[in-house]
C-alpha cells in the first residue's frame, strides 16, 4: 500500500492528496504488496530553483515540489495548474523508483525516465484533477 504524506502549504491539500493516490493508482491499480512511503514536500522554492524533484529508493521515496521559481532575481509565484503537472511528473519517478527503473538524465539528452515524465504528466493532470 503507498502512503502518502504531504508537508508545507497548498491550496486544497486533501485534493491534492487524492490526486497523488489517484496518479499512483493509475499505475498499479492496487497490486502492491508492501508499505510504500511517498512525502510531497511543498516549498516556496527549491535550492535548485528547479519546478520539482524526486529521489529515495524503492520504499521511501520524497518529492520536492516547489510553488514558484526565482527569475532574473525576483521570484515568481507558479500558476496552480503548472504546479499541479509537476506533481504529475514527479509522480511519474515514483513509479520509476518503486518500480526499480529510474535512470538519471545525461547533460547531453534526456533519459527515458523523464521521456516518459514529460509525455504522461499532462495525461495524468487531465485525468485526474477535475
Amino acid at each position: 500500500m503507498i502512503h502518502i504524506y504531504i508537508t508545507g502549504q497548498i491550496a486544497n491539500k486533501k485534493k491534492v492528496e487524492q490526486y497523488c493516490v489517484d496518479c499512483l493508482h493509475h499505475f498499479f491499480k492496487g497490486r502492491l504488496k508492501r508499505d510504500i512511503d511517498v512525502e510531497v514536500r511543498i516549498t516556496k522554492r527549491l535550492s535548485d530553483n528547479s519546478h520539482g524533484g524526486c529521489y529515495g529508493d524503492s520504499s521511501n521515496i520524497i518529492v520536492e515540489l516547489a510553488k514558484g521559481l526565482e527569475i532574473n532575481g525576483v521570484y515568481e509565484v507558479a500558476p496552480y495548474k503548472e504546479v499541479l503537472v509537476t506533481l504529475a511528473h514527479e509522480l511519474v519517478h515514483v513509479k520509476q523508483h518503486i518500480r526499480k527503473k529510474y535512470t538519471k538524465q545525461t547533460v547531453a539528452h534526456l533519459s527515458e525516465s523523464e521521456n516518459e515524465a514529460y509525455y504522461l504528466e499532462y495525461v495524468l493532470y487531465d485525468k485526474y484533477w477535475n
